[in-house]
């Protein structure tokens, strides 16, 4: 395993992903960027580890902020280059290198290389939890009720064997009293996109995007 992501291991066919509640930026990015850590943490899940550890399950946290690599993306665009990928942010100084944006992409390749070792010893279906958070102001604006739940499930991914056990978190979370609903902010990343790819009707990722009311 490398440094900038850790794995707590358990028996069992459960996983637990916190792929963007890291602050960790390497030497060369922190000379680079533009961004104020106020302003990078906006974008950022933090605290969505220790939700993470709350679930039963091998966990996996990353500890690099996803203004370094967002691993909920395709490798080749893993790096926000531009503000049109970055929520309108100017997150370079004008320094962003083909050395950084290497360093990135070998991360990428580093996480997923690990995943699919991880991955390959599973008999079965197995399920992952994918553990996100969203900002419920855009810009000062606030959308309308409808437009952000509480908790937005992302399933967009899935096989349709998997409804059952979506729609049994949705009932659980109602019964509890949360504004749960399927794929109205997020239908699920890259990683959702990987695991359909790679394992097909085996494995259930559930793409659990919070707003950050939790804060």
């Amino acid at each position: 395993m490398c440094e900038f992501f850790r794995v707590n291991k358990k028996n069992g066919n459960i996983f637990v992903v916190s792929l963007h509640s890291g602050h960790d930026l390497r030497d060369e990015v922190v000379k680079a960027i533009k961004l104020r850590e106020d302003e990078r943490m906006r974008e950022e899940d933090p605290y969505t580890d220790k939700l993470a550890g709350a679930i039963r399950g091998t966990q996996i946290v990353v500890n690099t902020s996803r203004f370094e690599v967002d691993l909920n993306r395709p490798k080749e665009n893993c790096v926000y280059s531009t503000p049109d990928g970055a929520w309108g942010l100017n997150v370079w100084n004008g320094n962003l290198t083909g050395e950084i944006i290497e360093g990135s992409a070998k991360k990428h390749d580093e996480f997923y290389k690990y995943l699919k070792k991880l991955f390959s010893d599973i008999k079965g279906d197995f399920i992952v939890w994918d553990i996100h958070s969203y900002n419920l102001l855009r810009r000062d604006i606030r959308g309308s009720d409808e437009e952000n739940p509480e908790i937005n499930l992302g399933t967009v991914n899935n096989d349709i064997k998997w409804r059952d056990v979506e729609d049994l978190f949705v009932e659980k979370m109602r019964i509890k009293g949360y504004d749960v609903r399927k794929n109205v902010k997020f239908g699920g990343g890259y990683l959702s996109k990987w695991i359909r790819q790679n394992y097909r009707d085996r494995a259930c990722c559930l793409a659990v995007d919070l707003e950050k009311i939790y804060l």
